[in-house]
């Protein structure tokens, strides 16, 4: 039996209070998972976009987007752990008590010894980034819109708010770089360039191969500018080979077409990344309304298997009522 199971009421939402600077008062207030995918972000930071989190969730369908996000980062952190989400949903008070003291238990045994973790900015950085996708105001009227009472805090101001949003345009601005390729040389160096290299000795076998010392290969890294944790393409799009033709040819006039057609592939390996950004979105709103639909579905056709038995009869509507408000 896991020690997680001992652990009281009382004493989990203090912790969870304490952990995520929250307010809840009900175990069943986790119940949408929105909880659930923070406390994986305190082991786990940055694996879990806070942009797509749903934190004022009240229908289950809509809670099973927050628990689809969970089971995502559980495959991708390898978390062996089943997670009842049909049970979750409801609302039910036992199985968010056992999963919660699962949690508390998992956090505490893989937290890090120099944590150091802010719940509240990265809640306000999730709101903020979803404003500004959705093309929506940012003030603090729609950040409180988008957060329920009990994770939202008096400490959230205008001015919070706005040393948030300045964080944000900060790293966007950043993503917007690219590589920059090395300057054009003038007609005049390209000249001395053909006198010295008459006097050249022979290339060395190293050189002949196209392998580079580590102290040429740090130099051309001055030669790119390039955020590892804004930019969508792939830092090692130049290779180690690449980068020293360009090291032994650095005198020579680029050619400008090769310039256009890297312009070109950086670009559109940044639309690729998108596009699959948002495909990755759309088939998971779709297997949403598949859910919901699938739901509707089982109670229409329950009703019609009841009218089909009364043959026309009058149908007692209390059957009916069962039929429609039923959560399964």
């Amino acid at each position: 039996m896991d020690k997680g199971q001992f652990i009281g009421r009382t004493e989990l939402l203090a912790w969870l209070n304490k952990i995520l600077e929250l307010k809840v008062e009900k175990i069943d207030q986790c119940s949408n998972g929105a909880i659930y995918l923070q406390l994986i972000d305190t082991v786990y930071q940055n694996k879990i976009p806070f942009v797509r989190i749903k934190w004022n969730s009240t229908l289950e369908y809509e809670h099973l987007y927050n628990y689809k996000l969970l089971q995502s980062v559980f495959k991708e952190c390898n978390i062996d752990k089943h997670i009842p989400v049909e049970k979750l949903v409801r609302g039910k008070y036992q199985e968010n008590l056992e999963f919660l003291q699962w949690m508390k238990e998992y956090v505490e045994s893989h937290l890090d010894k120099n944590f150091n973790y802010n719940p509240q900015y990265k809640r306000v950085y999730g709101i903020l980034k979803l404003l500004i996708y959705n093309n929506r105001q940012v003030n603090i009227a729609n950040v409180k819109s988008l957060l329920p009472k009990w994770a939202w805090s008096d400490s959230i101001t205008n001015d919070y708010i706005s040393k948030v949003n300045n964080i944000i345009q900060m790293e966007s601005g950043l993503s917007n770089k690219s590589f920059a390729l090395p300057p054009q040389i003038s007609t005049q160096s390209q000249s001395s360039f053909n006198k010295s290299s008459q006097k050249l000795k022979p290339l060395s076998s190293d050189e002949t191969t196209g392998i580079c010392e580590p102290e040429k290969l740090q130099q051309l890294d001055s030669l790119t500018t390039f955020n590892e944790s804004s930019a969508e393409f792939d830092p090692t799009f130049f290779n180690k080979e690449e980068k020293c033709f360009n090291y032994l040819n650095r005198n020579q006039t680029p050619n400008k077409t090769i310039q256009h057609l890297t312009q070109q592939l950086i670009q559109q390996k940044e639309e690729i990344s998108i596009l699959k950004k948002k495909l990755k979105e759309i088939r998971m709103e779709c297997q949403i309304s598949n859910l919901s639909k699938d739901f509707y579905y089982n109670k229409l056709r329950q009703i019609e298997i009841l009218c089909q038995k009364n043959q026309g009869k009058n149908v007692d509507p209390k059957l009916l009522f069962n039929i429609m408000y039923a959560n399964n």
